[in-house]
């Protein structure tokens, strides 16, 4: 008898069950097992009291976040509350929390991003201004996340995905492990080892609850027979008891947002995550294609250029064309040369990825090159819009708009200036390169102080004689950084006295903010000159 029975030629005998090949699917193709592709599923997490305790101090964080919006019954702006340096204090609390928290080593790269938070947190103190503390808080927080996501990426840090792995970080991370929370704040009521110990702290806790009525009515008669009374406890309790359900509802609402903040660092403790799947099909459009597509561009930009080339040239000799105010000069200079980086900046883009690799898996040299013009052309529309805003500068005064486009420009250029070097050097770290260099650039806008350097450069070009006059209208509108250099107008004009009176009384009763931050050295300064008023 053949030890091998062939059923596929005996089809009655095996009744209506199909041909299976045992080695994987029925038309004989090998499948390798789903869960040997994804590895050993993760241990179950335990959750013990360290995590309590951090998981309780984030539940706080979280309504100290939110009380500060109802600071003295007043519901505040969201950007003047961040402004304030408050939130900061939040956010470096949290980052030293998430160092002692996750427990692992960081890596000299992640050292570098917790000190970027750390730095950008003590903004501050250091400027007044309130545009840079709101933008310095946005970029601590986002840092912050990125920090506690690097403990579980395999990737090398800034590497390409760079953004992608920020979403996640600010979004995914957070909202993923939004449930470990709950999980911590039940550990000593739910340890079904230590058995008579967790219903030991369960009892206390039910008896606190309980204990909870009787103790608001003693506190609330002892208050009102005895004034000392009440002001010790309010000092003790932070006034908590004097608005307890709406601090109450407050908690409530805070406390999702606390699962949010724990989340971020609790996710961070979890084994690293490898990128898995086809990261997308390889380019595959020829060199010659993308380069024809990209020459009529270069042919337009050459003949824009010899077109407007006395009014370009006009900017650099610091000439104002016949017909124009040195307002309207420098607005058009710069929307073009905002709607000109982000074409160039997607043509740069497109054709690095749609463009076909050669044997080292690098862009054709022809299509580097293209970039590299591209980027060179940006870079002379931004030198002639920096001529154009340095005239309008030179004949009015420095104004916060003003400021921060001249920055932001000078920031364009240092972008493209990168994107040059990478299509010279492609084995250069562009993406690290590009955050070290946004960071420094950031790093100096918030910690100059714009608006002391406005009212700086306003008022020393006054007394210079550069310009004919200056705005203390617009003075007014700075932060208390400016106060010295009002005060130094107000001893050096006698014309500008009584208005810069007005100006410094105005920027001392923008103290009354309940969220005002006293930890400036900005305020410091300032106390000494409105008691000179």
């Amino acid at each position: 008898m053949n030890e091998y029975y062939n059923y596929a030629e005996n089809p009655d005998q095996c009744g209506n069950v199909p041909p299976v090949n045992v080695y994987g699917r029925a038309d004989g193709q090998f499948v390798q097992s789903q869960r040997q592709l994804q590895g050993p599923p993760e241990a179950k997490k335990v959750y013990g009291i360290r995590d309590f305790i951090f998981a309780v101090m984030t539940v706080i964080i979280g309504f100290i976040t939110l009380k500060l919006f109802f600071t003295e019954g007043e519901i505040f702006p969201f950007a003047e509350v961040i402004a304030s340096g408050w939130y900061h204090v939040i956010v470096a609390t949290l980052a030293v929390m998430a160092v002692i928290y996750i427990g692992k080593k960081p890596t000299a790269s992640q050292w570098a991003i917790f000190g970027c938070v750390i730095l950008f947190c003590a903004v501050p103190v250091f400027s007044s201004t309130g545009l840079v503390r709101f933008l310095s808080w946005v970029y601590a927080a986002i840092l912050l996340c990125y920090f506690a996501y690097s403990f579980i990426t395999s990737k090398p840090l800034f590497s390409d995905g760079f953004l992608r792995e920020i979403c996640e970080a600010v979004f995914a991370l957070p909202f993923a492990n939004f449930s470990v929370a709950p999980k911590c704040v039940a550990v000593p009521f739910a340890n079904k080892e230590k058995g008579e110990k967790s219903k030991t702290a369960l009892y206390i806790l039910l008896g606190v609850i309980c204990s909870i009525p009787a103790v608001i009515i003693a506190c609330t008669a002892l208050s009102s027979a005895d004034d000392n009374f009440g002001r010790l406890l309010s000092g003790i309790t932070g006034g908590f008891f004097d608005n307890f359900f709406s601090n109450v509802i407050i908690l409530a609402v805070s406390i999702p947002l606390s699962f949010l903040l724990f989340g971020a660092m609790s996710g961070a403790k979890g084994r690293k995550r490898k990128m898995t799947g086809d990261t997308g099909r390889a380019a595959k459009v020829p060199a010659v294609a993308i380069c024809s597509a990209l020459t009529p561009l270069i042919l337009i930009y050459l003949l824009f250029f010899a077109c407007q080339l006395p009014y370009y040239l006009s900017a650099f000799g610091g000439v104002l064309p016949d017909g124009y105010s040195y307002s309207g000069y420098a607005r058009q200079g710069f929307f073009e040369l905002c709607g000109v980086a982000v074409l160039d900046l997607m043509v740069i883009f497109l054709a690095g990825v749609l463009a076909k690799r050669n044997e080292n898996g690098r862009k054709p040299v022809a299509v580097r090159i293209y970039s590299a013009v591209f980027s060179l052309i940006t870079i002379l529309l931004i030198c002639s819009a920096m001529s154009k805003m340095i005239m309008y500068i030179g004949e009015y005064g420095l104004t916060g708009l003003r400021f921060y486009t001249s920055w932001f420009m000078i920031l364009l250029g240092i972008v493209f200036l990168v994107l040059i070097l990478h299509e010279i050097f492609p084995g250069m770290k562009t993406v690290a390169t590009l955050f070290i260099s946004f960071t420094v650039m950031f790093s100096a806008l918030c910690f100059c102080d714009p608006d002391a350097r406005i009212a700086q450069y306003n008022v020393e070009s006054y007394l210079s004689g550069e310009i004919a006059e200056t705005d203390t209208g617009s003075l007014a509108m700075l932060s208390e950084g400016a106060a010295p250099y009002v005060e130094r107008l107000k001893d050096s004009d006698s014309a500008y006295y009584n208005c810069c009176n007005r100006v410094l009384i105005t920027m001392k009763e923008s103290r009354t903010s309940g969220v005002y931050f006293p930890l400036s050295f900005t305020s410091l300064k300032a106390n000494e000159i409105y008691d000179r008023i």
